[in-house]
């Protein structure tokens, strides 16, 4: 009766202020809270959250999953990279080399954008290039194999599906028009400064009058991780992306995946609880 009472309380106050932090410390965790994340490295596949930590966490129902594009849909970073190292010359910073990647893929956006020494005005400035010249790439650019059939699938589910990205409104709609995916998604929100996740999912979750525990947010990078937790949604990073496996599991996700099929596995769990 106790269980019942509370868990209205708190949708009651998630109603009002969805994003808010009294929402998140009533539950009874803080989504920056945990630090290392044992549990995932014991797990084969992808990772679930620990019960005794994340008391209350799930939602009866999953309402929207949100995806971020580049590394995570679409196998478009050997060609960022190739583009980025085109426009080195122009911005002072060294072309990124094998050997480089393997050591960037360990690092944050924050530490790249730090390490490379690049201006606010000089980021922006890249940005707006590498898009322009990542859109006349479009027709080359490809999903990860395994990645059309799980949009399929989850859509049959009657789940929400958007797109967060940093990339141009242009590229993400060219393309999902071109593999006629644009019908599976709800919401595409384009844009969105490298840094500034966490306030961009905030504002899309409240707009579309989601819950942010009823949310997944799925990307392939550590500040992904980072801003989906600090709005409350469930985080989700996958491995076949940027960052490399150890750099995800520190980050401490929610769940980790290996493959697209495991977040079928993943939505089918969260379901039943």
């Amino acid at each position: 009766m106790w269980k019942r009472s509370w868990k209205a309380f708190i949708a009651r106050l998630s109603a009002i202020d969805p994003c808010g932090k009294a929402v998140e410390k009533l539950r009874g965790f803080s989504t920056g809270g945990i630090k290392g994340g044992s549990f995932l490295h014991r797990l084969k596949g992808f990772s679930t959250r620990n019960p005794q930590v994340f008391p209350q966490s799930y939602p009866q129902t999953l309402q929207a999953i949100i995806f971020d594009f580049d590394g995570t849909l679409v196998d478009s970073l050997p060609t960022v990279v190739a583009i980025a190292n085109a426009h080195a010359p122009d911005f002072g910073y060294d072309p990124i080399d094998e050997r480089d990647y393997a050591q960037l893929r360990q690092w944050s956006s924050r530490t790249i954008v730090r390490r490379a020494g690049l201006s606010p005005w000089q980021q922006a400035r890249l940005l707006q290039r590498v898009q322009r010249q990542l859109g006349d790439c479009l027709p080359a650019l490809q999903l990860f194999p395994g990645v059309a059939d799980l949009l399929a699938q989850l859509r049959s589910r009657s789940l929400c599906l958007g797109i967060l990205s940093s990339n141009s409104r242009q590229n993400i709609e060219a393309f999902l028009q071109r593999q006629g995916l644009r019908s599976l998604f709800s919401v595409v929100q384009a844009g969105t400064p490298i840094l500034s996740k966490r306030r961009a999912l905030s504002q899309l979750v409240a707009r579309e009058g989601w819950q942010p525990a009823a949310v997944m947010y799925v990307g392939d990078e550590t500040r992904d991780v980072e801003a989906a937790r600090q709005v409350g949604l469930i985080a989700v990073a996958v491995t076949w992306g940027f960052n490399d496996r150890q750099s995800l599991v520190a980050a401490c996700p929610d769940w980790l995946l290996e493959t697209p099929s495991d977040l079928l596995q993943a939505v089918t769990q969260l379901m039943r609880q």
